[in-house]
């Protein structure tokens, strides 16, 4: 009845795994997960960071994938995020 009802969530749960490159992943994404985590806490995240090869996304080895260029796999489904600039000293 109404007490099923009110343990419905409609917030996301489960595993996701996303995958980017070493540098963006260790040097900024990995830092900002845990503000991720305190908005979503059923979710749990993996992070695979991999720079010499793309990682086969239709292979399902991870959910999701940052990248710094566009994916030539045509059937993907492809968001843009933001511009992203950094400086080299």
């Amino acid at each position: 009845g109404l007490a099923c009802l009110n343990e419905m969530k409609d917030e996301p749960a489960g595993p996701l795994t996303l995958t980017t490159t070493t540098g963006f992943g260790s040097a900024w994404l990995s830092s900002r997960l845990h503000k991720f985590h305190d908005l979503h806490p059923e979710i749990e995240v993996t992070l695979l960071l991999i720079d010499n090869e793309e990682l086969d996304l239709r292979q399902r080895h991870a959910d999701c994938a940052i990248r710094f260029q566009h994916p030539e796999e045509p059937r993907l489904v492809r968001r843009f995020i933001d511009d992203f600039s950094y400086h080299i000293y």
